[in-house]
């Protein structure tokens, strides 16, 4: 999916939000190791968004399924001029991704029950 959005990551500077699946990408002939290669060459940094929904910086992706926010270094300095700081809060996910559709980010949007 991302290599096909090389254009879109130089040019467009959009925030991600991705659920990563390891064993399907290795099932592939991937590595969850690439993700994180391939999204610094377009200077994006990588927030693993946890069971609780708040953000934790990351450099690397864990080796079980999980959800993550991509953003562009760019976007995460826009963020904290508009915000004043990055809060790890849902609410400040609702706000830095989905202001400009005034969407919200719904209890089953992430997690499904297990």
């Amino acid at each position: 999916m991302l290599r096909g959005m090389k254009k879109i990551l130089a040019k467009e500077r959009v925030k991600i939000i991705c659920e990563v699946y390891p064993s399907e990408m290795a099932s592939l002939g991937y590595s969850i190791a690439e993700i994180p290669e391939f999204l610094s060459l377009y200077n994006y940094k990588i927030f693993l968004i946890d069971k609780s929904r708040r953000l934790n910086a990351v450099d690397d992706l864990l080796d079980v399924r999980a959800h993550y926010l991509f953003i562009s270094e760019e976007g995460l300095r826009n963020a904290r001029q508009k915000f004043g700081r990055v809060s790890r809060s849902v609410k400040f996910i609702e706000e830095l991704v989905c202001s400009k559709r005034k969407e919200k980010l719904y209890e089953g949007c992430l997690w499904e029950k297990e």
